[in-house]
């Protein structure tokens, strides 16, 4: 039977990669138990003065009648019946928002023109606050989900559009001119060398863009709705239901923190990609 050997510098190089792999892990307990104890002292903190009657629970309610209040509301099946309205604003109008927002940053600089022409104009459509446009949007559409996702949309597409442009336009033009040399077509390029090149760009606007597609979607439960979060909020302020109120909000970060989750696998595979290849395609 043959015996494999490691030669010295074959032990030295494994010692050093799982040296580093050690280290990266270690790393990653210590960032998370940061953040736990992080939340543990805000809350203890929270609880503590509320107890004390340093903060007063009428207007700020504690961490432990919000549990309440949460479980009370998940319970009776409310939480869910508002957190699926505004989960599907926020999907479609995120998903929409971000299609919308690739193919007119790809169609736009396709020639320097339409780009130059156009930018001032969306950069003026970007800067109007969403809060102004939210009443008009919910008077031409109604008071359903259509709204909603209009908004999320709108959100989402600038961010993701003008990160998508940024990406694009850093290629590097040495590359592209190698491979007009070699032969590629338009299409060649956008599919093996700017779409490629963009992407982290894109998916960065994508988890930047999570928690803004979810102010639009609320903001138009704010102004008008039969559900959703939003709705839920504005529903209690009435009561002063500060407990429930800060339940839909807590609900609502957990949304966030969920759909950030799932795009940073992603987002990590394709930025270690594109170092890997010297981020110029």
């Amino acid at each position: 039977m043959a015996v494999v050997t490691l030669s010295r510098a074959d032990r030295a190089l494994w010692r050093a990669t799982e040296d580093a792999r050690r280290s990266r892990r270690n790393w990653a307990v210590s960032v998370w138990l940061g953040r736990l104890c992080l939340l543990a002292g805000l809350l203890g903190g929270w609880e503590l003065a509320a107890d004390r009657h340093l903060l007063d629970p009428t207007f700020t309610s504690k961490p432990s009648a919000i549990a309440r209040a949460w479980w009370q509301l998940a319970t009776t099946g409310s939480l869910w019946h508002h957190t699926q309205y505004t989960l599907t604003e926020f999907a479609v109008g995120f998903a929409l928002g971000a299609l919308l927002g690739v193919l007119a940053a790809c169609l736009l600089t396709l020639s320097d023109l339409p780009y130059r022409v156009l930018e001032p104009y969306l950069l003026a459509l970007y800067g109007i606050p969403k809060l102004a446009l939210g009443p008009l949007i919910v008077l031409w559409f109604g008071v359903g989900l259509l709204p909603k996702i209009v908004l999320a949309a709108m959100m989402t597409f600038f961010l993701v559009y003008m990160n998508t442009v940024v990406g694009i336009r850093s290629t590097s033009g040495d590359m592209v001119a190698l491979l007009r040399v070699m032969g590629a077509t338009r299409r060649d390029l956008y599919r093996r060398l700017i779409l490629p090149h963009a992407l982290p760009y894109t998916l960065t606007a994508l988890r930047l863009t999570i928690p803004i597609a979810i102010v639009g979607a609320v903001l138009g439960e704010f102004l008008g709705a039969t559900g959703g979060l939003g709705y839920l909020i504005y529903e209690q302020v009435t009561f002063l239901a500060v407990d429930k109120m800060m339940a839909a909000i807590a609900t609502l970060a957990a949304i966030v923190l969920a759909f950030r989750l799932l795009l940073l696998p992603l987002e990590r595979s394709v930025n270690r990609h594109h170092k890997a290849i010297g981020g110029n395609g």
